[in-house]
């Protein structure tokens, strides 16, 4: 599983932890007025030598736009060659992130819920990114995400109820939704998630940085047909 923070002061500790089935991701979630005004260049630098992973990051439609944006640039700028893998929020704020991701190219960009109109969705693809989806998304949405750039999310604990989660990693009913949705038995929409996944890794060169145990699974998913 991948767990993301929401400030820096969280990932610090985070991002040191080795737990051998989570990797830990370094936050400025952009809701957050405490996460944005703690952020710094240097300090995102050195956790980033302890964890591939950067989450959760992006625009929100509340609070200053340009506070956000202004953290949202930097972020970009430190991780555009570094090798990690992004998740990404833009409630409110599709078009402003997909700028900056145009102005900032990420290979390791995931867009965390993304619910906006199928032309947003193929900006975005354009872009290289993926996309992290959950089962509180309505059926249309689920179908514009391109199946080989989806992922799976929980949003645990924020979203519980609205995507049925018990905790974090419970995708059963997202995968008995995209089951449906797709025609195709459960074990291949997961297997097809773990591919996407390492595609991703690959694109971003984050690869060798995947812990032993999911590397592992991505191996298995991809000798599973599809």
């Amino acid at each position: 599983m991948f767990a993301m923070t929401r400030t820096l002061a969280e990932s610090r500790v985070a991002v040191r932890r080795t737990d051998p089935t989570l990797s830990w991701g370094i936050g400025a979630h952009p809701g957050r007025a405490d996460a944005l005004a703690q952020w710094d260049r240097g300090e995102c630098q050195r956790q980033l030598e302890h964890t591939f992973l950067v989450g959760e990051v992006g625009l929100d439609r509340q609070g200053s736009k340009e506070t956000q944006r202004n953290v949202f640039r930097t972020v970009l700028e430190v991780t555009a060659e570094a090798g990690v893998l992004l998740s990404i929020h833009s409630t409110g704020r599709h078009g402003d992130v997909l700028d900056l991701l145009r102005q900032f190219p990420q290979r390791g960009a995931i867009l965390h819920w993304f619910t906006a109109e199928a032309p947003f969705v193929e900006r975005a693809r354009d872009l290289h990114c993926f996309f992290s989806v959950n089962a509180a998304m309505t059926d249309e949405q689920l179908l514009r995400i391109p199946p080989d750039r989806m992922l799976p999310e929980t949003d645990f604990p924020s979203s519980r109820r609205r995507t049925r989660a018990t905790r974090p990693g419970d995708i059963m009913h997202l995968e008995q939704r995209l089951s449906g949705l797709l025609a195709k038995p459960a074990d291949q929409i997961r297997a097809s998630w773990y591919r996407n996944l390492g595609n991703l890794a690959e694109q971003a060169g984050a690869s060798e940085r995947l812990s032993p145990q999911l590397s592992v699974a991505i191996d298995i998913a991809r000798g599973h047909s599809a």
